[in-house]
C-alpha cells in the first residue's frame, strides 16, 4: 500500500468526520430550539446518533489501523481523538478519560451503549463510512424456551433481591402487600372482636351473678289467680283480682286443645320443640333484616316461647325496658327455664300466663272473655284468634269497651252489649293477623286443606260472646263489696291468717265463691237505695256539734261522730299531729291512744293481733249525709304491738318494708298514706 493511498484514505475519513461533525452541531441546535416540551425526543435522537457515532469511529479506527497495517502514528491517534472528540461530546467526563488512555479499547469503553451499532458501522463499504438513519429493527417473537429463561431469570433476580432486603432489614421481604394489609385489617377487626367479647362475657357474668335466684319448678306458685264471685244461680257475679294483675283461670296441659297449641306454635315459635330455648336462624334473620333496611327498623321478632315465659313471669316488672341487663337476664332465666322443666310444662305455664287483652291474662281468662266457654270447647277459628293477640294485645283484641255515658252516636260502633255503665263493640283491627295463623297452621301441616278452607269463610265476629271480665251482669253492688269483706274476715278468724295472707288468697288464690245475691232482686235494691228521694234530709243544726263540726253526745258531749275532713284528707290520708306519736331510736314509732283511734287486742287461732280503726266518720254528698264506719288500718300482726298503756308501738321491720306507707311532713306531723 503506497503513501498516496494512505494520505487519500485518511483524507477521505476527515472529510466523513467533518460531515459529523456538521451532523452533531446541528442536532444540538435542533434540540435547544426544542425546549423542555421536546426533551424526551430529543434525548431519543441523541442517544441514536451518538451510537451511530461511536460505532462509526470505531470503524475508522479499525479501517485506519487495517490499512496502516495495524500500526497508527501520532496523525493515526489525532484522527481517533478527533472521532472520539465527536462521538462522545455528550459526555465530557468519559471523553476526557478516554483521550487520556489514547486507545482504542478505551474510546469503545467511553461508549458502551453503542457496541451494537458499532458492529452496524463496520459493516460499511470499505469506500467510506456514510449515516444512515437506523431502521427499527423488526419485533422478536420469543420462542416458549427464551420466555422460560426470562422468567427464570426474572425469579432469579426477585429471589437474590429478596435475600440483599432480608439481609439489610432482618426479616423477609413481603411478598404481597396489599394482601398482607388486607389481612392486617382483617386481624384488627378480629382482635377488637375478641376483646368484645371478653369483656362482654364478663359484663354478663356479673349481670348473672347479680341476677335474683329464680325456681322454674315452683312456677306456678308465682301465677295469681281471679278468683270468682257466683250469684245464688250459679253466675259469675264479680271477678276479684289485684288492681294491675287482670284475670287468670289456669289450665292444665291436657285440657288444652291441639288447635291451640299448634296455632300459637305455628305463629310464635315454629321450632317450638327442637331448639335448646333460642331460634338462633330467626335472630340471625331478624340481624339481618334490620342492616338491610340501614338500621331503620328495630331487631323484633325473635323472642321463643320460651324466652316470652321467662319475661312474663320473672321479669314483669321490667318487660318494657329495652336495657341490656333485661335482655341478658332474659336469657339465663331461658336456659334455667329450659333445664328445669319439659317443652309440655313450657308451653302450658307460657299459654297460662301470656297476655291475651281485655284485661286477661292467659287462654282460660280469654276463652271466657272473649267467647264465654272453657278452653276445651274452642274452634279452630277462635283459637287461632287468641294466638293472633300476644303480638299486640291492645291493637289486635276482638272486644273493646267504653263508657257507656261517653256514646254520643251509637252509629259508629259494632256494638255486641252495653249496660247502663259499660259498652262493648267489635273490633276487626286483628283480622288481618288472624288470617296469617290460619295461613301458619296450614303452611306446616297442622291444618289440612278442608279445615283451612271452612276457616277461611268464617267470620271471627260472630263468635264473640262476652263473658267473665271486668263488666258484670249488675254494677258492683253494696253486698257483693259486703260478701268480699265477710270473705277476707273470715279467711282470717277461721284461717289463722294474717290480713295481708287472706287479701293474697283472696286476690290472687283463684277461689269460687257462691253467695246468695238474686241479681234481679239486688238491682232493684240498689236502685231504691240510690235514690236520694227516699231518704230524708238530715238537718245539723239540730243537732249538738262542737265547733269543728263533729257530732257530740247531747248528755256527755263526747264525740261520737267525726267529721270526715277533721280526720282524713281529700285523698283519705289519715295525719298524726304533734304529740300523737313518737320516733325511738332504733326506728320503731310509737302511736299515742287518742280519740280517733280505737287499739284493740283481738285473738285469732295463730294468736294475739292488735286490731287499729278509725272512729266513725260523716260527709256529705250534696244534701244527703253518709256515714263511714269500721274503717281500719291494716298493718300485718308481726310487726305491731300493744303496750300497757293502751299506745300501739310499729316495728322498725314495718317501714324498712314497706317506705311508702307513712310520709314525714316538715311541719313535724306523719301522715299515713292511703296507697
Amino acid at each position: 500500500m503506497d503513501d498516496n493511498y494512505g494520505i487519500e484514505r485518511e483524507q477521505e475519513a476527515l472529510a466523513e468526520l467533518d460531515k459529523i461533525r456538521e451532523a452533531f452541531e446541528k442536532n444540538r441546535l435542533s434540540e435547544d430550539e426544542s425546549g423542555e416540551a421536546d426533551a424526551a425526543g430529543a434525548s431519543a435522537a441523541d442517544a441514536a446518533d451518538e451510537s451511530a457515532a461511536a460505532a462509526a469511529f470505531a470503524a475508522v479506527t479499525s479501517g485506519i489501523e487495517d490499512d496502516f497495517g495495524g500500526q497508527a502514528d501520532d496523525k493515526d491517534y489525532d484522527f481517533m481523538q478527533d472521532a472520539i472528540a465527536v462521538g462522545i461530546a455528550a459526555d465530557p467526563a468519559d471523553g476526557a478519560a478516554d483521550l487520556a488512555a489514547g486507545t482504542e479499547d478505551d474510546a469503545q469503553e467511553a461508549v458502551p451503549a453503542a457496541v451494537p451499532a458499532a458492529a452496524a458501522a463496520a459493516a460499511l463499504p470499505e469506500e467510506g463510512i456514510k449515516m444512515e438513519k437506523e431502521k427499527k429493527p423488526k419485533k422478536h417473537k420469543k420462542t416458549k424456551e427464551e420466555k422460560k429463561a426470562e422468567k427464570a431469570q426474572a425469579r432469579a433476580k426477585r429471589l437474590a433481591d429478596d435475600d440483599a432486603y432480608e439481609e439489610f432489614h432482618g426479616r423477609p421481604r413481603r411478598k404481597h402487600p396489599i394482601l398482607h394489609a388486607v389481612w392486617m385489617i382483617f386481624l384488627t377487626f378480629v382482635l377488637i372482636g375478641v376483646v368484645g367479647v371478653c369483656v362482654g362475657g364478663y359484663y354478663a357474668l356479673q349481670v348473672i351473678k347479680d341476677s335474683p335466684e329464680i325456681n322454674p319448678g315452683n312456677i306456678y306458685d308465682m301465677l295469681s289467680e281471679s278468683s270468682v264471685l257466683y250469684d245464688t244461680n250459679g253466675d259469675i257475679l264479680m271477678n276479684i283480682y289485684k288492681g294491675n294483675e287482670g284475670l287468670r283461670n289456669n289450665v292444665d296441659y291436657q285440657d288444652l286443645p291441639e288447635n291451640l297449641k299448634n296455632a300459637f306454635i305455628s305463629i310464635e315459635d315454629k321450632t317450638f320443640w327442637d331448639h335448646n330455648g333460642f331460634n338462633v336462624v330467626r335472630i340471625i334473620g331478624a340481624v339481618w333484616n334490620t342492616i338491610k333496611s340501614g338500621f331503620n327498623t328495630k331487631i323484633q321478632g325473635t323472642s321463643t316461647i320460651t324466652q316470652q315465659l321467662a319475661r312474663n313471669i320473672f321479669l314483669s316488672s321490667q318487660k318494657s325496658e329495652r336495657s341490656m341487663v333485661r335482655k341478658i337476664r332474659e336469657a339465663y332465666y331461658t336456659v334455667l327455664i329450659e333445664r328445669a322443666l319439659s317443652k309440655e310444662q313450657i308451653l302450658e305455664a307460657y299459654l297460662n300466663t301470656v297476655y291475651l287483652g281485655y284485661n286477661t291474662n292467659g287462654v282460660g281468662a280469654a276463652a271466657k272473655a272473649y267467647f264465654n266457654k272453657d278452653v276445651k270447647d274452642l274452634t279452630v277459628v277462635e283459637c287461632a284468634m287468641l294466638a293472633a293477640l300476644p303480638q299486640n294485645p291492645l291493637a289486635y283484641s276482638p272486644l273493646k269497651r267504653i263508657a257507656t255515658k261517653d256514646i254520643t252516636d251509637k252509629s259508629n260502633y259494632d256494638i255486641i252489649t252495653s249496660n247502663s255503665v259499660w259498652t262493648v263493640y267489635y273490633n276487626n283491627k286483628g283480622e288481618g293477623r288472624l288470617w296469617t295463623v290460619l295461613k301458619q297452621m296450614h303452611d306446616q301441616g297442622k291444618l289440612d286443606d278442608e279445615t283451612y278452607a271452612v276457616a277461611q269463610s268464617e267470620s271471627i265476629r260472630d263468635y264473640l260472646n262476652p263473658g267473665m271480665n271486668i263488666e258484670t251482669k249488675v254494677e258492683t253492688t253494696y253486698f257483693a263489696d259486703y260478701v268480699v269483706s265477710r270473705v277476707l274476715a273470715d279467711l282470717q278468724s277461721d284461717y289463722g291468717l294474717t290480713y295481708t295472707e287472706a287479701y293474697d288468697m283472696l286476690y290472687s288464690g283463684g277461689l269460687m265463691i257462691y253467695s246468695t245475691i238474686d241479681p234481679k232482686v239486688q238491682s232493684i235494691l240498689d236502685k231504691v237505695y240510690a235514690d236520694k228521694s227516699n231518704f230524708p234530709n238530715v238537718n245539723l243544726n239540730l243537732v249538738k256539734k262542737d265547733k269543728n263540726g263533729n257530732i257530740l253526745n247531747d248528755e256527755t258531749d263526747k264525740i261520737i261522730i267525726y267529721k270526715k275532713s277533721n280526720v282524713l284528707d281529700s285523698k283519705n290520708n289519715f295525719k298524726l299531729s304533734k304529740g300523737q306519736f313518737e320516733w325511738k331510736d332504733n326506728g320503731a314509732l310509737e302511736v299515742f291512744k287518742n280519740d280517733k283511734l280505737s287499739i284493740l287486742r283481738t285473738s285469732i287461732k295463730t294468736g294475739i293481733d292488735i286490731a287499729v280503726f278509725f272512729k266513725d266518720m260523716y260527709y256529705f254528698s250534696g244534701s244527703t249525709m253518709y256515714t263511714l264506719n269500721s274503717c281500719y288500718w291494716n298493718i300485718d300482726a308481726k310487726y305491731k304491738t300493744r303496750d300497757d298503756d293502751g299506745d300501739l308501738w310499729i316495728s322498725p321491720d314495718f317501714f324498712e318494708a314497706h317506705p311508702e306507707a307513712f310520709t314525714k311532713n316538715s311541719d313535724g306531723t306523719l301522715t299515713l298514706n292511703a296507697s
